[in-house]
């Protein structure tokens, strides 16, 4: 019987709420029903208790130790025993310098794994930002020399790393992660209010949010990266305009970098806004909530992907956001806002959109009186799994063939 090489995606947990650990699932998923005549698939998630089965074996790792993984001499030997194989990393590149230069680290079992032939060493590359000279920062470009294989997300991340690396012909690829339209797809936005606050976890059996409420939606994590400061000024113009607002807020947590509690004060939203803190492992539950909403905010200032855009879309709800980085690739150009202004910041110079809400306030408005039009799916099929893993397929052959 041959013989194949192991393939470990090492990411956030595949049975969390995590985006990263999501695209990881689904891919992972596939390429286990698909590829078995050429790997064998499994996955080392971060934050995972293994307790949730899933078609491919799941190392959990709880410790990292400055980004390290001391734990993966161990995975590596249980998952594949003695034989060569690859490692994809589904990560933010600036996390893997130990990855790409394993001779820098103290002596340690992990060290000599890492500086052994063990494996390859591929990347699915999220870019969410460029930094000077539109190409990415020195500590990322150190990093993506010494990698094995690179494949971004996007055009825009493609792009980014091309002028990084000073390719001229352009030959890093990119593959976006695809949408699953068997879970993100077009329902009754009555239907959905009827259940939305049992599926946030508010604990009021039969209550019903009033169809009459124009729900803007917010999906972000709290992080200092999503814009929740023009997302919330946003909706407290709407309702000095006489608009009937909720806004559904689904988050990872109110206060982080972000105090969106005190935002919501601030803004005079208290008693409009629905929160929803609570992890959401089946993403049928979050795309009940797309369906709740009329219009979907997306305040990232630059996403490598992302989801929210993509699943509020295929959900038939129409979204706002900046015209910046990754997700501008499948967001028709009538749902982004122009920046007025960029800025630099932190330690990798990483430009940032900077907007005037007026002019979401506009957009928001543009589609509000069509809030009650039969819903259909506002993202082109191409973005839908069906026809994106034909590329992943044929990508993962290439390289396992070893072109």
């Amino acid at each position: 019987m041959k013989q194949v090489p192991p393939m470990l995606f090492v990411s956030d947990s595949p049975n969390g709420p995590n985006g990263l650990g999501m695209i990881t699932r689904e891919i992972a998923t596939r390429a286990q029903k698909h590829l078995a005549d050429v790997c064998y698939v499994g996955v080392a998630g971060y934050g995972d208790d293994g307790s949730k089965k899933q078609p491919f074996p799941v190392y959990p790792f709880s410790e990292l130790k400055n980004w390290t993984i001391p734990q993966l001499p161990w995975i590596w030997k249980q998952f594949s025993g003695d034989r060569k194989g690859i490692i994809v990393t589904v990560w933010n590149i600036a996390w893997l310098p130990w990855f790409a230069y394993p001779e820098e680290l103290e002596p340690s079992e992990l060290r000599d794994f890492l500086m052994s032939d063990r494996f390859k060493l591929w990347a699915y590359v999220p870019v969410d930002s460029v930094c000077l000279n539109d190409g990415l920062s020195n500590h990322e470009e150190r990093i993506l020399r010494r990698l094995d294989r690179v494949l971004a997300y996007t055009k825009f991340g493609a792009d980014a790393i091309d002028r990084t690396l000073g390719n001229q012909l352009g030959t890093t690829e990119h593959i976006p992660h695809g949408t699953d339209d068997t879970i993100f797809y077009p329902r009754s936005r009555k239907t959905a209010r009827e259940t939305m606050l049992q599926r946030i976890g508010y604990n009021m059996p039969g209550a019903v949010v009033g169809d009459e409420i124009e729900i803007i939606g917010i999906f972000a994590t709290n992080t200092a990266r999503k814009d929740f400061p023009i997302a919330l000024e946003v909706c407290a113009r709407l309702v000095q305009r006489g608009h009937n607002i909720g806004v559904l807020l689904h988050t990872n947590r109110m206060v982080g970098d972000w105090n969106i509690t005190e935002l919501c004060l601030k803004f005079g939203l208290k008693g409009r806004v629905f929160e929803s803190t609570r992890p959401m492992t089946d993403h049928r539950d979050v795309a009940w909530l797309y369906a709740a909403c009329d219009v979907v905010l997306c305040p990232g200032r630059g996403e490598g992907w992302g989801s929210p855009c993509s699943e509020s879309l295929a959900c038939g709800v129409p979204i706002v956001t900046g015209n910046y980085a990754g997700s501008m690739e499948f967001v028709p150009s009538q749902y982004a806002v122009e920046p007025i202004a960029y800025q630099y910041e932190s330690v990798f110079s990483n430009k940032r959109p900077v907007h005037n809400p007026e002019a979401w306030v506009e957009k928001v408005e543009k589609y509000l009186p069509f809030r009650d039009a039969p819903r259909k799916s506002l993202l082109g099929s191409e973005w839908m799994w069906p026809q994106v893993w034909n590329k992943w397929e044929a990508w993962f052959r290439r390289g396992l063939e070893g072109k």
